[in-house]
């Protein structure tokens, strides 16, 4: 319960778009702005770490994230569009949550990411 629920949109070797629902009684709610719900920044990044790690084979080690921007608060049970892309010689995972029509970003970034500590 709770665990959000992924669908494939389109997929290359280095790159995926999901479409992704956070369910309302998601854990990732538990305790943030009990009053007005929303989905905190690490929980997106942790997102687009395991979701990287399970579609692209990244690792989930990340030594540093660059210009990564939160922009619009995500409610309970928005439908997500995650747009992964990894450059494999720089170990760059680059990342945008947007709205399923990719009218409204939500968060974007790029996170260096490897499977060594």
């Amino acid at each position: 319960h709770g665990i959000p629920a992924e669908k494939v949109l389109e997929k290359t070797g280095t790159s995926v778009t999901l479409e992704i629902v956070i369910p309302p009684g998601s854990e990732y709610f538990d305790g943030h702005f009990p009053e007005f719900k929303l989905l905190p920044g690490v929980a997106q990044l942790e997102l687009v770490v395991r979701l990287a790690s399970r579609y692209l084979g990244t690792g989930i080690y990340v030594p540093s994230a660059k210009r990564v921007k939160f922009s619009a608060a995500i409610r309970p049970g928005a439908a997500l569009r995650l747009e992964l892309s990894y450059t494999v010689e720089k170990h760059a995972l680059a990342f945008k949550i947007a709205s399923s029509n990719g009218a409204i970003v939500y968060s974007a970034g790029t996170l260096t990411i490897s499977g060594e500590l």
